[in-house]
């Protein structure tokens, strides 16, 4: 079933769903005439006369990107949908670019979509920042998004595009000239696998990629809020912490569901043999930030939150830990992740002992101080000396994660 033809006129590849019912195209391996066909279920594709020996078929991925090209023009009747598209305004060759009469909020002027295919790797990064930095956004199709048996597809769920806005706003190094586009717009890998429901490992260059969920709704927003508040609310505007609490609480919740089953399988196991169970999350990113926190379950009700500090020797600060301290636990995990982000304009000289928060925590009190840019400083105080921790803006998804599995102990 070819899925790729050649222009007669000018040797450019054609696909089905671009070619007329009565348009000429030839073969690419035999140059002799196709025809285009499709029916109720199946996809539009080239064929040979009867007569015909050649055996040739085109590669899957021309079958995908075929397939993609037939769901977007349904999907966006009034656009023009092209196929290997680039132009001035287009920074990258798309595989299917859906052009748009004017640009609009939130999409910018167009999709450019990427059609990736089990080999075919690509750095989703800065590919993503490229186009969005072009004002374009962005589209993934892996095969998971395909419906049917491989190799046979017959349909394409598309994803939510990542938009133009507000992804592609610069607010990282516009300084240095040559930054990636990726520093530039401050954009990470972790926010382009967030807008990628569905993935296959190996297919991509990333590293990790969280399990997609398939059994609750996401209470994640479309777009982070961090972002957003960046961008277009100042930090000392009144309600900014609060709006900021709440895309925090989303996060966690998220990681709720992600984590209840084995966190509570966990608990069951626990309580039924009588043991001691621990929730523990290292945090090693950067100088001065070696250090763990740690969740302790002694049944049948205690527990305890440690707070350990790796240097020269060893220093631990604890608390009593039960169901009336998990609030306060959520309240730290939001307290740090807003001032992380306050944080991201702070001078590399601001002084440690700038605190911005006092409060405790169980039998711990604690202050949290703002230090060089995108660094937060947490110092517990107990009846021994003080102790004092380096939270870098690359620990909140690890913190975000920890808080929720010890939440969904106590639920």
């Amino acid at each position: 079933m070819p899925f790729i033809a050649v222009d007669p006129h000018d040797n450019r590849p054609r696909i089905p769903v671009s070619v007329g019912d009565d348009e000429k195209v030839k073969c690419p391996v035999c140059n002799e005439p196709l025809h285009v066909r499709d029916g109720p279920d199946i996809a539009r594709h080239f064929y040979h006369p009867p007569e015909s020996s050649c055996g040739g078929e085109s590669a899957l991925p021309l079958a995908m990107k075929s397939i993609a090209v037939d769901k977007l023009q349904q999907v966006y009747p009034d656009a023009e949908v092209h196929i290997e598209f680039k132009t001035d305004d287009v920074p990258r060759r798309a595989d299917v670019f859906v052009e748009f009469d004017q640009p609009s909020y939130p999409l910018g002027k167009g999709i450019a979509v990427e059609v990736q295919y089990r080999n075919d790797s690509k750095d989703l990064t800065e590919t993503s920042a490229r186009y969005l930095t072009g004002g374009v956004s962005v589209l993934w199709l892996f095969e998971t998004n395909y419906e049917g048996t491989h190799p046979d597809y017959d349909d394409v769920d598309l994803p939510t595009p990542i938009p133009v806005w507000p992804y592609g706003v610069p607010h990282g190094d516009t300084a240095d000239e040559l930054a990636s586009a990726a520093t530039r717009l401050d954009l990470s890998e972790e926010e382009i696998i967030s807008q990628l429901p569905n993935h296959t490992d190996g297919q991509l260059s990333l590293t990790e990629f969280p399990d997609p969920d398939t059994t609750s709704q996401s209470t994640t927003p479309d777009w982070e809020l961090n972002r957003e508040i960046h961008l277009n609310i100042s930090l000392d505007t009144p309600g900014s912490r609060k709006f900021y609490h709440g895309w925090v609480d989303g996060q966690i919740s998220k990681h709720m569901d992600e984590f209840a089953d084995n966190v509570l399988a966990q608990r069951k196991d626990a309580r039924i043999e009588s043991r001691p169970s621990y929730i523990s999350q290292s945090f090693r990113t950067v100088p001065g930030a070696m250090f763990d926190m740690v969740f302790r379950s002694n049944p049948p009700n205690n527990g305890s939150l440690m707070l350990k500090k790796f240097t020269d020797e060893t220093q631990t600060h604890s608390t009593l830990f039960n169901d009336d301290n998990v609030a306060e636990l959520r309240m730290l995990v939001k307290e740090i992740c807003y001032e992380l982000a306050n944080s991201r304009g702070t001078p590399s000289c601001h002084s440690e002992t700038d605190t911005v928060l006092n409060s405790t925590l169980g039998t711990l009190s604690y202050t949290l101080s703002r230090a060089q840019s995108n660094v937060v400083v947490l110092t517990t105080y107990s009846k021994e000396k003080p102790m004092s921790v380096r939270f870098h803006s690359s620990n909140t998804p690890e913190l975000l994660k920890f808080c929720a599995k010890v939440i969904v102990w106590h639920k």
